[in-house]
């Protein structure tokens, strides 16, 4: 039947039976897992059926014992035999084992065989475990103790137990487990009593070595023997005071913060020793059983002579005797290192045949040794490299792989390694072609009898871009480079050598082509076939003319503009018209832009008029064309028709300014000359000529009005209407009523200003716009000073006082109007 067993012990038992069972049994007639639970009648030679499976109890201490019963089987065994194996031998026979020495680090197993008569006998392996080992700080090694604190008459010694254990099968630390026992030696013979972690030196110690035995005892759920004993090393003779630290053994040289890979500074480790000052501390560093001539110092840079060595330091510490006393000096060595980094194979280098300029040319490194001990392949090391060009350096060539240029072509390559690893001496080696072997000249591959194409790479302003074909160098695939020859009408175009050409007015009409030639550095260059030409002239559809009135004033318009490319009409040119003037046989640009009319003017009377017409499209190249009128005629006089012309005042652009001007003058250009006379309520104002008019205190209450006289030069007269009489114009603004002041009249407070509004008549039909306003304020009829705002915050100076405002308003075309004073407030208040 079942019963509970504890949960590590069903977790061994599974473990165990994974192990064991399901791994396969020993013998045929052994227990599977998956036997089914059925019962038989009793029958000659039937076999017993496991109905559940012994397991292993661990009791304290280093008892393994098996728990089964008879009826564990079905039908129920009326016999069991529990055996113990030992690495699959048998030990004993019966339920319960003790460990013993001879089953450290064995694998110890029960079967247990269930009997009945009439049936077969049936085994199960019951479980099975490395036993008795656990490590010592995570290390299966045998552990070593060492003794704390001076070995001297009187002195107290320590072991040093801090040690950790671990189970050897689960990995978890069991120090707490563990039971540690002592055993104090002098000159190997145990002293009497002395079975603490401590021992109090006595006299009967002088001159003698001291060492202490430590036993560890394991204890718990799972089984442990007892490890090994473990015994310190033996301390100095004991009389002689020793320096603290004595005993401390020296561990291997650091390496050193400044060290690199390439460059290795190793650092003595610390002496150990703590004695009051002064001590005296000296260093001497050797190569195998030499001592270094000049290496005394705490750091030692390794060099190319300690290859191969065995390099260590000594330190030695001493003190001068104090207070009676003699110290013994400390003297510790290193354990000697090979810092050496050996080549465990051959290097070689990899190239195309030939190694033509190209073609990448790479090494292979062998596995490499350090010390002597340590061999892992080439990519654990830091490395440096360097190749030469029959012998000399180049230039950022500092890489595993090379790819020769031109400047190597018939040149000898040989690449230089440094291997480095921190702590260690690097090893340089030379790695070299066959001899004799040199870089050859590469071939260029690809498209090398195709054409490059003309394209348009940009359309405003019109740029072409030769595109050509992939051509590139044999082995490495790096793409060629290309130089250019632009021709016109198969004609080499002087400088036009660059991948783009800009083409000019030169270029207009004729067939655009290029020509390619692909090269790249140590390779053979190639020319290939010229593309085929374009012909990109913008063209007028028919050739341009002049229309429209030839006379001063009159309007002239460019027609005839229709362009194509190839016969292929262009939608949306863009033009640049240029208008000339030929007077006295002189030309002269009159007008420039965009616009295809051009007004005559007074300037070109008995000239003649052409334009020159430039028609520009994307991508195409631009065409020049100069256009006349019918017959090429000579501009005549102009005519006035400016029968609706009239003079107008605008109100502006500053505050009392008014502006004359003209309006419907006919034809506008050219303008004509204008004089002008202002006047006040028809009276000519003194010295009032000019276009606008700045407005004075006279004019407020009157009526403004401008006459202006019109003249034209070379036209025929006389004028429609030379002289123009605006309508009049009040300036004067008219307020509906004197500020208001509300507030609390009282010190502290603030009065507010609330203005009146302005109108442009006296019937207040119409505000006037644009309006400016600007305050004073006013204390018993005196202005205060400062006080322009809107506001005004009462001051003890104002107690007793009457306060007013006055509002002064501007707006442009208008007078500046100043109000009526405010009725007073006040007298003002505490």
């Amino acid at each position: 039947m079942d019963r509970p067993v504890s949960r590590i012990s069903k977790l061994l038992l599974a473990a165990a039976l994974a192990a064991g069972v399901l791994a396969g049994a020993p013998a045929a007639a052994e227990a599977s897992v998956a036997a089914p639970r059925v019962a038989h009648a009793a029958a000659a030679k039937q076999s017993l059926y496991l109905d559940s499976y012994p397991a292993l109890y661990f009791p304290l201490g280093q008892e393994l014992k098996v728990i089964s019963e008879l009826g564990d089987t079905v039908p129920p065994a009326t016999k069991k035999t529990v055996k113990w194996y030992r690495n699959g031998k048998h030990v004993k026979t019966g339920d319960r084992y003790k460990l013993t020495a001879a089953d450290w680090g064995k694998v110890v197993i029960a079967k247990v065989t269930y009997s009945k008569s009439g049936y077969k006998s049936v085994t199960a392996r019951v479980a099975e475990t490395v036993t008795g080992k656990y490590w010592i700080d995570a290390q299966p090694a045998k552990p070593q103790f060492s003794i704390l604190s001076d070995p001297k008459v009187l002195g107290t010694m320590k072991v040093d137990d801090t040690r950790k254990f671990f189970d050897a099968i689960t990995g978890d630390d069991i120090t707490g487990e563990v039971d540690l026992t002592y055993q104090w030696y002098a000159d190997g013979k145990a002293i009497a009593g002395a079975t603490a972690d401590e021992y109090t030196l006595t006299p009967k110690e002088k001159g003698k070595r001291i060492t202490v035995r430590v036993t560890a005892t394991a204890t718990g759920t799972r089984p442990y023997l007892v490890r090994n004993t473990a015994v310190s090393a033996a301390t100095p003779a004991i009389g002689a005071e020793t320096l603290p630290g004595f005993a401390t053994p020296l561990l291997p040289p650091a390496i050193h913060p400044n060290s690199t890979s390439f460059s290795t500074i190793l650092a003595a480790p610390p002496h150990g020793v703590s004695a009051p000052a002064p001590i005296t501390v000296k260093y001497q560093w050797f190569r195998g059983t030499t001592a270094i001539k000049k290496a005394t110092k705490s750091t030692y840079k390794l060099t190319a002579s300690d290859r191969g060595k065995q390099v260590w330091v000594r330190i030695t510490v001493s003190k001068k005797p104090s207070g009676g006393n003699t110290y013994t000096t400390a003297v510790k060595n290193s354990l000697p290192i090979d810092y050496t980094i050996r080549a465990a194979g051959s290097a070689g280098l990899n190239y195309q045949p030939g190694m033509p300029v190209g073609a990448e040319v790479s090494v292979t490194l062998p596995d490499f040794q350090r010390g002597g001990t340590i061999t892992e392949p080439a990519f654990a090391y830091d490395k440096k490299y360097q190749w030469l060009r029959n012998g000399k350096p180049i230039k950022n060539a500092t890489t595993a792989f090379y790819v020769p240029t031109s400047s190597d072509a018939g040149k000898r390559l040989t690449l230089k390694v440094t291997v480095g690893y921190p702590g260690y001496i690097p090893l340089t080696m030379t790695v070299a072609p066959p001899a004799g072997l040199k870089v050859k000249k590469g071939v260029l591959t690809g498209d090398t009898h195709a054409a490059p194409n003309v394209v348009v790479a940009e359309a405003d302003p019109l740029k072409l871009s030769a595109v050509t074909p992939i051509v590139k160098g044999e082995h490495n695939d790096e793409l060629a480079s290309f130089g250019f020859q632009w021709l016109r009408d198969g004609k080499a175009i002087s400088k036009a050598t660059k991948q783009t050409y800009t083409p000019t007015s030169a270029d207009w009409g004729k067939l655009i082509s290029v020509r390619a030639t692909a090269k790249l550095p140590g390779f053979q260059s190639v020319v290939l076939p010229v593309s085929a030409p374009v012909d990109l002239s913008l063209r007028f559809s028919s050739t341009p003319a002049v229309t429209g009135d030839f006379r001063v004033g009159g309007e002239l318009e460019a027609t005839g503009l229709a362009v194509h490319v190839a016969g292929t009409p262009v939608g949306s040119p863009d033009y640049t018209f240029q208008w000339r003037r030929t007077l006295n046989g002189k030309t002269t640009v009159v007008q420039t832009g965009s616009s295809p009319t051009y007004v005559v003017g007074t300037g070109d009377y008995k000239g003649k008029i052409s334009v020159r017409i430039t028609a520009k499209s994307p991508g195409a190249i631009s065409v020049t064309a100069t256009a006349k009128g019918p017959g090429n005629p000579t501009i005549g006089l102009g005519v006035d028709a400016s029968s609706s012309a009239e003079a107008l005042i605008e109100r502006g652009p500053a505050d009392g300014v008014l502006t004359a001007t003209v309006v419907d003058v006919v034809p506008a250009s050219p303008s004509p000359t204008y004089t002008y006379r202002w006047y006040r309520d028809g009276v000519a104002i003194s010295g009032a000529t000019g276009k606008s008019y700045k407005m004075v205190a006279a004019d407020q209450g009157t009526q403004i009005s401008v006459q202006v006289t019109m003249k034209r030069k070379n036209f025929a007269t006389p004028l429609v209407n030379p002289v123009l009489l605006s309508a009049a114009v009040d300036v004067t603004m008219y307020p509906d009523g004197a500020p208001e002041i509300v507030g609390t009249a009282e010190v502290g407070h603030v009065l507010t200003a609330l203005p009146p509004q302005f109108f442009e008549d006296e019937a207040l039909t119409a505000t006037v716009s644009g309006v400016s306003l600007g305050y004073e304020w006013f204390r018993d009829g005196l202005k205060i000073a400062g006080a322009t705002g809107d506001t005004y915050e009462l001051v003890d100076a104002d107690l007793g006082k009457l306060i007013t405002v006055r509002v002064t308003a501007t707006a442009p075309g208008w007078l500046a109007r100043v109000s009526a004073e405010s009725a007073g407030a006040g007298p003002i208040a505490e």
